[in-house]
């Protein structure tokens, strides 16, 4: 995390440098900005990151891998898909869920599929982020051209596995 914060405010600094050399004059109004989505989601973001930890510890993975392992096929897929969609919050909750899952015997090709959904379609991310900054129009059409990639994604997973395998 320090690497990345690291590089965050070295992109920050170089841009306001930039900015400070040609347009002076706009820096209040993007500090102004700053302030203003500060305040959008601080607000929302704590309920967000306490929702996560709640639904990391109580989601029951035992009854989960048996509709997600690697002999549920197309079904698996779905399920996968859908399960996804669902998981609230960032990387930090999301790659340790799914490890677990993986542990516990999810299916490869069901994997990338429910990874691919949550990286497209995390309901937690179009409410919270894309929908008040982007708008619902934007929204719509982002979902009806992506919907079937992680479908495509696991598919794919499936037919590269089933080669694959010895």
């Amino acid at each position: 995390m320090t690497t990345s914060l690291f590089i965050i405010a070295l992109i920050a600094a170089i841009l306001f440098t930039v900015t400070l050399v040609r347009k002076p004059q706009i820096i209040p109004a993007a500090v102004g900005d700053m302030r203003s989505q500060i305040i959008l989601f601080g607000v929302r973001l704590p309920p967000a990151l306490l929702a996560a930890a709640f639904l990391s510890l109580i989601v029951p993975t035992d009854l989960v891998v048996p509709y997600i392992g690697a002999e549920s096929g197309w079904q698996g897929i779905l399920i996968a898909t859908v399960f996804g969609a669902m998981i609230p919050g960032g990387p930090i909750l999301t790659f340790p869920m799914a490890l677990v899952l993986w542990r516990a015997g999810a299916g490869e090709a069901q994997m990338v599929a429910l990874l691919a959904s949550w990286s497209i379609f995390a309901v937690h991310r179009l409410i919270s982020y894309e929908i008040p900054l982007l708008g619902g129009r934007f929204v719509l059409i982002r979902l009806a051209s992506a919907w079937v990639l992680p479908l495509v994604a696991g598919f794919l997973a499936l037919a590269i596995v089933s080669i694959a395998a010895p």
